[in-house]
């Protein structure tokens, strides 16, 4: 076993022995960094991402990957999906971002739940299983991003 002693602000090395003080003061600093970190509370869970941008193509409209809602905290009854429809970059010439056209959808029932026009980042609360974005008639350069992060 080796021991760590300090004095006159030197590290000396010991191989028995040592200082009654300085393995007191180690043991508590090592339970205080054990509380730490039992106590502190736990990350966010990894939040759930999925995007699409219309790039030059004759199809007007894409469609995200299917994401599960989330809640604000955990054991908390509002659950949600942030919703964030911008003009890729770089922008388009001939159309800005007013012409996005966006839905956010219930993948289990095909439903609308939220939609909107223009560049935009909300957070559509109250929801509870998968969802989908879509964009839809729109120029090319434009792009959906939807997430379950809990800072908007």
């Amino acid at each position: 076993m080796v021991n760590l002693q300090v004095t006159d602000g030197k590290a000396a090395s010991r191989t028995r022995g040592g200082s009654r003080t300085f393995r007191s003061v180690a043991v508590g600093l090592m339970v205080a960094l054990f509380a730490t970190i039992v106590a502190a509370p736990s990350a966010y869970a990894a939040t759930a991402t999925a995007e699409c941008t219309l790039f030059l193509s004759v199809s007007r409209s894409c469609t995200t990957g299917t994401i599960s809602a989330s809640a604000n905290n955990p054991g908390e009854a509002s659950w949600f999906v942030n919703v964030r429809a911008f003009e890729a970059k770089p922008p388009n010439p001939v159309c800005d971002a007013s012409d996005i056209k966006w839905q956010l959808i219930d993948a289990n029932n095909g439903q609308i739940v939220g939609f909107g026009y223009g560049d935009t980042t909300t957070r559509i609360n109250g929801l509870y299983g998968r969802y989908y974005g879509r964009l839809f008639n729109t120029c090319s350069r434009m792009s959906i991003f939807i997430n379950t992060n809990p800072r908007l």
